[in-house]
């Protein structure tokens, strides 16, 4: 069995690729679990955008036997142990970011009670380990980890249907995520003036996220990237031209592969730049939407090498036949 950890009750794209892991590993033949954490367990801990994905549960790390396998997301390493004594089963860490993953023992840190109870992944522990980006990858090579399985993401089909967005309907609207890198991206707005008419993606359902996405022209980003984030490719599958600075994984051409002309290293120093870009883009709008076909098609692919990958892993641990 291999169980899946999640917090319970929290919807998220790193939350729904866990789900996501859960439903493809079963689709292999193998069984998997989700293992929520947190939440009152007379609550469904399942978000109501994840049962879709009908995937077995149970409530907490106590059941998993020896022979078990236990794969956590970077945020929850300190569940690879109970109370600083490790867990009797097989484990792997899922890096879905790096900057979350020092996020977490800050937050944790503000609780003494629960942070001197529990113990944190060390990298000298022989932990299989799963990177969702080549961000991640380098990480941890920094830190010595030589072995690592890559296993990144792949986006819902309702954003892999660019083949039927008419581009003759684009406003001259440039969208952003205020959860990402807001400070610098409030600025940038602040010195834009009137030029640009600019629309967060807030209080939206996923569904109106992708019709706003599908009305833009321009996506900007110039958060930390501390993954290979989602939105930046739900933008592009979308038909926006997407601009973002040079941040944690966007540094990566493997992990947001677009043109170089569209990647900048501050959206400050980069004004002017930034500013010239985003007119091209409403401007000639045609042209710059062709630049992005290469990675709408790497887009597209992600999901069949994201089964492959799970395949392989499987094999590897022993938990499906080659």
């Amino acid at each position: 069995m291999i169980y899946i950890g999640c917090i319970a009750q929290f919807a998220t794209g790193g939350t729904e690729l866990l789900h996501q892991l859960a439903a493809t590993i079963i689709s292999c033949g193998t069984e998997a679990k989700m293992v929520y954490v947190g939440g009152r367990k007379k609550d469904d801990p399942v978000p109501d955008r994840f049962k879709k994905y009908n995937i077995p549960y149970t409530h907490g790390i106590n059941k998993i036997k020896e022979s078990d396998y236990l794969i956590v997301p970077e945020v929850m390493t300190q569940f690879l142990y109970k109370w600083r004594t490790p867990i009797n089963c097989k484990k792997a860490i899922w890096w879905l970011s790096v900057d979350n993953y020092f996020e977490s023992i800050e937050s944790f840190k503000k609780s003494p009670k629960h942070y001197l109870g529990f113990k944190f992944f060390d990298f000298n522990e022989k932990i299989k380990h799963l990177t969702q980006s080549e961000y991640a990858a380098s990480f941890l090579k920094k830190n010595g980890v030589r072995e690592f399985n890559h296993l990144s993401d792949y986006l819902g089909d309702d954003f892999l249907r660019d083949s039927e967005i008419d581009i003759s309907n684009k406003k001259d609207i440039i969208a952003y995520n205020p959860k990402k890198g807001i400070e610098a991206t409030k600025e940038f707005i602040n010195r834009s003036g009137n030029q640009f008419n600019f629309v967060a993606l807030e209080n939206m359902t996923p569904l109106e996220v992708r019709e706003t996405l599908e009305s833009a022209k321009v996506y900007i980003d110039f958060g930390h990237h501390p993954g290979k984030d989602r939105i930046p490719r739900e933008a592009a599958m979308c038909g926006c031209c997407v601009i973002t600075n040079t941040t944690g994984s966007a540094a990566f051409n493997k992990d947001v592969p677009i043109p170089q002309e569209y990647k900048f290293k501050s959206p400050i120093a980069d004004f002017e730049k930034i500013t010239n870009k985003i007119k091209y883009c409403i401007n000639d709008f045609q042209s710059e939407y062709r630049k992005f076909q290469n990675y709408r098609e790497t887009i597209k692919k992600e999901k069949n090498q994201f089964e492959h990958d799970v395949r392989k892993l499987l094999e590897e641990i022993g938990e499906i036949k080659k």
